[in-house]
């Protein structure tokens, strides 16, 4: 039951943004309130189990993405930036507003999965950078540009109707391509 609840909190998510209640996810599933309520004590509670797995399931396919022997390095560096889990892809960007605004411990954990999770990526782009795939670039560097990017484009672009996917793919296309050797 409670990974139909998530699954069905996440399409509101998708369709209201975090203003969803818990009304509304009760009719959808067609259940109690107080059957929510025994699975998650709060909205918040919910929203933090999302977003856990949001970010569990990021690192996952990183992983498999990093140990695929049939992706060329720069394909590899590539997908990792983009890297959303399938159901994240179509959110659109104001759910980062919405999160920072009304459950902004959420946002706090997105915003240091972000600036901690790159030790992967960092690699990859070391030795893209000793194979000579990429320029001699300050990697550090990259990951700030990246970052503050990312930050600068989801507050500022959600009103162009991005989603997450869309977002993170032209700001991985700009980077890469000023970054290519």
């Amino acid at each position: 039951m409670e990974n139909r609840i998530m699954e069905e909190a996440t399409k509101l998510l998708k369709l209201k943004g975090v203003k969803f209640t818990m009304n509304e996810l009760a009719t959808e599933l067609s259940v109690s309130k107080r059957t929510l309520y025994e699975h998650f004590p709060s909205k918040n509670h919910l929203i933090n189990k999302i977003v856990d797995c949001f970010l569990a399931e990021i690192k996952v396919k990183e992983e498999k993405i990093a140990l695929d022997t049939t992706l060329p390095l720069i394909e590899k560096i590539r997908l990792l930036l983009v890297c959303v889990p399938a159901e994240g892809e179509a959110m659109d960007a104001r759910l980062l507003l919405e999160l920072k605004k009304y459950h902004y411990d959420q946002w706090e954990k997105v915003q240091l999965f972000l600036k901690e999770e790159w030790n992967i990526i960092t690699h990859l782009l070391e030795q893209a950078k000793d194979e000579g795939i990429l320029k001699n670039i300050s990697i550090p560097l990259f990951i700030e540009m990246y970052i503050g990017a990312f930050n600068n484009a989801y507050t500022s672009l959600h009103e162009h109707n991005l989603t997450l996917g869309e977002l993170l793919q032209q700001i991985v296309e700009v980077l890469m391509n000023g970054i290519k050797a």
